[in-house]
C-alpha cells in the first residue's frame, strides 16, 4: 500500500526526534559508498536530452466554450551543438507530434480527467508534411495550437485537438506531449530508447519515450445558461429551478432526462466546482467528482450507470479529511478488479479481487487487536462472482 502524505510526514518527524547514533567514519563510508555509486550509475543511464518543453497560454482563464490558445516552447539548452526539431507543420494525417492530456490539479492521487488521441482525422485530402527547425545553442521555437477551435478543427492541423470528453467549467492542469516518432521523419532523425538499458546514440537526439511538459493550470469559467459549444458538441445549459447560481444542467438536442449529460455545482463566472457529474454516451458510463470548498477531491468515481463496477470498466477514489485515501477501486482492462477499503486512520479494512482469467473471487479481511496492530489476514476464495453482485452485497452488509 502506498503511504499517504500524513504517513510520510509522520516518519519525517520521528526521524528528526531520534538523532543518528555516532558510528566510525570508515563504517559509514563503507555503507554509503555503494549507495552513492549506485545513484550516480542510475543517473548516468538517463539519456542526454538537451531540449526543454514549456506549455503556456495567452491568458490564465477562459470562458466555458471559448477557444484556448496554447503555445509549446521548445528550447535548445545545449551550449555547443545545434539540434533538429520536427514541428507539426502542415501534417494532416497519421499521428500528431503534439497532443494534450488533462489532470485534476487538486489531488493526493493522480487523476487523468481527459486525454487526446494521437490519430488525426482531418477532412483534407491533400497530403501535408511536418516542418523542421534547427535550433542553435540557446535558441527556442514557439509552436501555437488550439483547443475547442470548432470552425477549423477538421481543416487546420494546429486546430485539430480534441479530448475524449468535453471540458466544462473548472480548474485543470494541462500537459503537452512532444512525440516525433511515427511521423516517418522522426523515426530516422531521432533515436528512440524503450528503457535506460538501451544503448544511447552519440550522433542523434535520444528520446526515452515521448517528452512531457510541466503541468499548466488553466481556469475555465462558468458561462451563463444558454447554448454552449464545446468541441463538436452543442449543449443546452439551464440553471436548476431557474436560479442564476448553484446547480447547472447540460442537455444535448433538447431538455429532457434522456438527454442530460452533465451536472455542475458552481456559480456563473467561477471556476470553483463542488460537484461534477458527466454521462458518457453511448456507453452510458458515468463519472463524478465531489470536492470540498477548497477544491480538494474527496470522491472520484467512474462506474456504469447503475453505480456498479464491471470487469472492464470502473474505478474509484474516496479521500477523507485530511486527504487520506478511504477507498480505491482499479481495473486493469483485462477482466480483473482490485478494491481496497481503508479505515480513517489509514489501516486497510479489507481487500477484494475479481479475476476473470482464473474465475476466482478473493476477499481478504484484515483483523486487528485492541491496540490496532495487525493480527492476521482472513482470506476466502470462491468461484467468480459478477462484481456488481458482490458490490451490492457488501453495501447491504455495511448498512447492517
Amino acid at each position: 500500500m502506498t503511504p499517504s502524505y500524513s504517513h510520510i510526514f509522520m516518519e519525517s518527524r520521528i526521524f528528526a526526534l531520534n538523532p543518528i547514533p555516532m558510528y566510525p567514519l570508515s563504517l559509514l563510508l563503507s555503507l554509503l559508498l555503494p549507495l552513492l555509486l549506485g545513484m550516480l550509475s542510475a543517473r548516468a543511464d538517463l539519456p542526454y536530452h538537451p531540449l526543454s518543453y514549456t506549455l503556456s497560454t495567452s491568458k490564465s482563464a477562459y470562458l466555458e466554450g471559448e477557444r484556448i490558445d496554447f503555445i509549446l516552447t521548445i528550447r535548445n539548452n545545449d551550449e555547443a551543438r545545434t539540434w533538429p526539431v520536427i514541428t507539426p507543420g502542415g501534417q494532416n494525417s497519421g499521428q500528431k507530434v503534439i497532443y494534450l492530456r488533462v489532470l485534476d490539479p487538486n489531488r493526493p492521487q493522480t487523476i487523468i480527467l481527459a486525454e487526446e488521441s494521437r490519430e488525426m482525422t482531418m477532412s483534407i485530402k491533400s497530403l501535408g508534411i511536418n516542418g523542421m527547425e534547427y535550433l542553435k545553442p540557446g535558441e527556442e521555437i514557439k509552436i501555437p495550437f488550439y483547443w475547442n477551435d470548432r470552425e477549423r478543427y477538421l481543416t487546420h492541423p494546429e486546430a485539430h485537438h480534441a479530448f475524449n470528453r468535453p471540458l466544462f467549467s473548472g480548474e485543470f492542469d494541462f500537459q503537452a506531449f512532444y512525440n516525433p516518432f511515427g511521423s516517418g521523419v522522426g523515426d530516422s532523425l531521432y533515436h528512440l530508447m524503450n528503457s535506460t538499458d538501451d544503448e544511447q546514440s552519440a550522433t542523434k537526439l535520444n528520446f526515452l519515450g515521448a517528452e512531457l511538459s510541466q503541468p499548466l493550470r488553466v481556469k475555465i469559467l462558468k458561462a451563463p445558461p444558454g447554448i454552449i459549444h464545446i468541441q463538436q458538441y452543442e449543449f443546452i445549459c439551464k440553471a436548476r429551478d431557474g436560479q442564476t447560481d448553484g446547480q447547472f444542467l447540460y442537455y444535448t438536442q433538447s431538455i429532457n432526462d434522456t438527454n442530460l449529460v452533465h451536472i455542475s455545482n458552481t456559480n456563473i463566472g467561477s471556476s470553483r466546482v463542488t460537484f461534477d457529474y458527466t454521462m458518457h454516451w453511448p456507453s452510458r458510463r458515468v463519472e463524478w467528482i465531489n470536492r470540498r470548498e477548497d477544491g480538494s477531491v474527496y470522491i472520484y468515481k467512474k462506474r456504469n450507470e447503475n453505480g456498479c463496477p464491471t470487469e472492464y470498466y470502473g474505478w474509484e477514489y474516496q479521500i477523507n479529511d485530511p486527504n487520506k485515501l478511504y477507498k480505491k477501486v482499479d481495473t486493469n482492462g483485462y477482466g480483473s478488479i482490485h478494491e481496497i477499503l481503508y479505515y480513517l486512520d489509514g489501516r486497510i479494512r479489507w481487500e477484494q479481487d475479481w479475476n476473470k482469467q482464473t474465475m476466482i473471487y478473493t476477499h481478504t479481511l484484515y483483523v486487528y487487536n485492541k491496540e490496532l496492530k495487525l493480527l492476521r489476514k482472513k482470506k476466502t476464495e470462491s468461484p467468480y462472482k459478477i462484481p456488481c453482485e458482490v458490490y451490492l452485497e457488501l453495501m447491504e452488509g455495511e448498512a447492517d
